[in-house]
This record gives C-alpha cells, structure tokens and sequence, in this order.
C-alpha cells in the first residue's frame, strides 16, 4: 500500500471512481468487497463509483444484466465495442449527478 500512496492521495480529488471488475473470475464478489474495505479504510468511500464489470462476452446476456442491476454496475467487453458507449453514457451521467448535487448543496447551504 505504501507504494501507492501517492496515487491514493490523487484519488481524493475525484469526482467518480471507475473501479473495473472481470465479471468472468469466479470470485469477483469477494474482489468487489475487497475494494469496497480498502475505499472506507482510506476514507474514499464518500467519492461515487461505477463498476465496470468487464469480459461481458463470457456470460451469457441474462446473467450480466442480473449481476449489473445486482451491483449498480454497467458490463462491457472488447469484443463488444458498442457496449462502451453505455459505459461512457453512464460516466456522463455520474458527473452530471455529482456536479448537480454540489451546485444544489451550495445553494441551499
């Protein structure tokens, strides 16, 4: 971790967290957890995320759309270039969704 301490200070600044997930390792649950335990650790927890769960091609469409809606994620792949405008479709609206509840907090604070 000291390593990338430097990195992490860097993260503070964020405004969106794009934490890319392999949908297709068998225990991407517990990867996510992981995540998610060193994000409070370091006190990132408050930034917004979007999971990317990658290698979509690898499941079938009915088990990455459960898993997307399951963990508030989107899932793309690079056999399936369309799918990153979803991706991007999404980031957009994350910033959109972080800048406006700040103006809205700034103006009612």
């Amino acid at each position: 971790m000291g390593a990338f301490r430097p990195t992490f200070d860097e993260l503070k600044e964020s405004n969106l967290l794009i934490h890319l997930i392999d949908i297709s390792h068998p225990h991407f649950r517990e990867h996510i957890e992981s995540v998610e335990r060193i994000l409070f650790e370091l006190k990132l927890d408050h930034i917004p995320r979007l999971r990317v769960f990658n290698k979509e091609d690898k499941l079938s469409r009915q088990e990455g759309e459960a898993i997307c809606q399951k963990y508030g994620g989107v899932s793309i792949s690079a056999l399936h270039p369309e799918s990153l405008e979803k991706f991007f479709l999404l980031v957009d609206r994350k910033l959109w969704e972080k800048s406006h509840s700040t103006t809205e907090w700034i103006m009612s604070g």
